[in-house]
């Protein structure tokens, strides 16, 4: 269940690496950051154990110099830095989590990755990037996980994303977007979960995810939205989680709902729905769950009866 018990996993995954102890890590560490042995789990979920470097609310302005050339997690949250240059991570040749979030970037061209074909992670969330040009994130084909929520994004190229093809998780929420491209995802074949709430997008139009063949949780909360195309949904396969969470749907979108007849959970929280009825569902016969307040409970006894 990912969808509605989201913050019990998030505890227990908080818990259990609470209870794996911290090694230190015994290398020349930059001063002021601590370099330790730490939990990490990959974007699969799967636990591992990464050297780590972390440099976060440090009032940096740059890249630490002299890294420890084994550094797997390179943490350097909630600092001032507003370039990242080819040559200050480029000998980090095992890096694989990179978490520049809260810092002063306002172009994602001025961070060079082109060295960092390993890199499977990379935070850029809560920055002050605008716009993403095609290409922006050349170089970092192996990238799973993609976070860019909180920024100010207006525009997006439709080529902004190309050379990520492994990217399972993307992260474009609380931004400034006013329209979805389909073509952003024709470069994101394998992408699995697709976070775009918080964006006051006018409408969802037909077939804005249709390239997503691999999506399995798609998240458009908060976005004022007041109605979904029929084929809004189109070609989302695989699709098992779906959140329209605070939006303005004064109906339920039954149309676009059948074009996921494999869905197992359905968020309408916060909705000022005026009429449910138990045909609204007839196709989903896969939901397990379903989130409408305050009729939940009568909803669920028209699915189970």
């Amino acid at each position: 269940m990912r969808l509605l018990v989201a913050p019990l996993l998030l505890a227990w995954v908080a818990g259990a690496t609470a209870a794996v102890p911290v090694v230190p890590w015994r290398v020349p560490c930059p001063p002021q950051c601590a370099c330790q042995i730490r939990p990490w789990y990959t974007p699969r979920s799967s636990y591992r154990e990464a050297t780590t470097v972390d440099c976060n609310d440090l009032f940096l302005t740059a890249v630490p110099p002299a890294l420890p050339a084994g550094t797997q997690t390179l943490l350097l949250q909630s600092n001032s830095i507003v370039r990242v240059d080819q040559s200050e991570l480029g000998y980090l040749a095992n890096l694989t989590e990179l978490d520049l979030s809260q810092n002063s970037f306002s172009d994602a061209r001025d961070c060079d990755f082109h060295a960092l074909p390993q890199l499977l992670s990379l935070h850029l969330e809560e920055n002050q990037l605008t716009r993403l040009e095609d290409h922006s994130f050349a170089g970092l084909a192996s990238l799973q996980e993609l976070y860019l929520n909180h920024n100010q994004l207006y525009r997006i190229a439709p080529r902004a994303f190309s050379g990520l093809s492994n990217l399972l998780r993307l992260h474009l929420n609380s931004n400034l977007l006013r329209a979805i491209d389909s073509r952003w995802f024709e470069m994101l074949p394998n992408l699995e979960i697709l976070m775009i709430g918080g964006n006051k997008v006018d409408a969802i139009l037909d077939m804005n995810f249709r390239p997503l063949a691999n999506l399995r949780s798609l998240v458009l909360a908060g976005m004022n939205l007041r109605e979904i195309s029929d084929y809004a949904l189109e070609g989302l396969q695989s699709l098992e989680s779906l959140s329209f969470y605070d939006n303005q749907l004064a109906r339920v979108p039954r149309r676009a709902l059948e074009q996921v007849p494999g869905l197992k959970f359905l968020d309408l929280n916060k909705n000022p729905l005026q009429r449910v009825g138990p045909g609204d569902f007839a196709n989903m016969l896969h939901l397990k769950e379903l989130g409408q307040d305050p009729l939940s409970v009568h909803l669920l006894t028209w699915l189970c009866p």
